[in-house]
């Protein structure tokens, strides 16, 4: 599973620009004040250390106040500290449940977690017929990583 960790968005700095402009106050405000796509990237902050000092609790706090409306990549994300038990009780279930969300609104990376999730019975019942079907769903979108999978997965006969 340590290649889910991987598939941890590292966004530019051009995808930080509307929010940030070099203000991480500036983001912080408009993340307060209910901006999803704020709350995102706030989290997003705390989780990699950029223009804060690391702090996973408060990723995990941001990021739910964007899951919950939403936003696939904060679902994604919040998974991951879910999966790997920063910040928040390490669960599987919940890990497994968040990338599912952001799957079903077509985030390819959730998808490739959510199939990797389903490839080692992580949070899920290990099936690999829904493991090389998110796969595949990544793949689509140009996962390279999630090609290769499903490739290995249909010579193994699934």
């Amino acid at each position: 599973m340590k290649k889910i960790l991987i598939l941890l968005l590292l966004v530019s700095s051009s995808v930080f620009a509307d929010c940030y402009d070099g203000d991480f106050n500036d983001c912080l405000s408009k993340a307060e004040n209910g901006n999803a796509y704020s709350q995102y990237l706030v989290g997003y902050s705390y989780h990699v250390g950029r223009s804060v000092s690391k702090d996973y609790s408060k990723a995990a706090y941001w990021y739910q106040k964007a899951a919950d409306k939403q936003n696939a990549e904060a679902q994604n994300n919040l998974g991951l500290l879910y999966y790997e038990g920063k910040g928040v009780r390490k669960d599987l279930n919940k890990a497994a449940n968040l990338f599912r969300q952001a799957a079903e609104q077509g985030y390819a990376k959730a998808q490739s977690n959510l199939a990797e999730a389903y490839l080692l019975g992580e949070g899920v019942p290990k099936d690999m017929r829904q493991a090389l079907k998110w796969f595949d769903r990544a793949a689509a979108q140009g996962n390279s990583q999630a090609a290769q999978n499903a490739r290995v997965l249909r010579k193994k006969g699934y």
